[in-house]
């Protein structure tokens, strides 16, 4: 998956509401694209583990970008991405694995789902 937009741009305050971004709406359009691509199938019922790795962005001297997403940030963020597309409602998150891996080109995450 694409690296996620930071937290901090993903809602936006507007004449008294609170709206999504268009940074986030755009992202969660990727998201939803790439799961249709790669198959995902929805876990409509029951308790869901997700398993997400984020990769920091590789620099140009070929080493992890000292700057990187905070990990529960990027879950937040994920999540509501994947929301009625991996699992009908968020509800279901019942075990939740994040960790920094590997440094890419780029920065990404990678994600399992499964029923528990």
């Amino acid at each position: 998956m694409p690296y996620p937009v930071s937290a901090n741009v993903y809602w936006r305050h507007f004449k008294g509401r609170t709206i999504v971004s268009k940074e986030s709406v755009a992202y969660k359009a990727r998201v939803k694209m790439i799961c249709r691509m790669v198959g995902l199938r929805m876990i409509e019922a029951g308790p869901v583990a997700v398993h997400i790795l984020l990769h920091p962005r590789l620099t140009k001297k070929g080493v992890a970008s000292l700057t990187r997403l905070d990990l529960g940030n990027t879950e937040k963020v994920l999540s509501d991405a994947l929301n009625g597309i991996a699992w009908t409602d968020d509800k279901q998150l019942e075990r939740i694995l994040l960790e920094v891996a590997d440094p890419i080109d780029g920065g990404g995450v990678s994600i399992s789902v499964a029923a528990l």
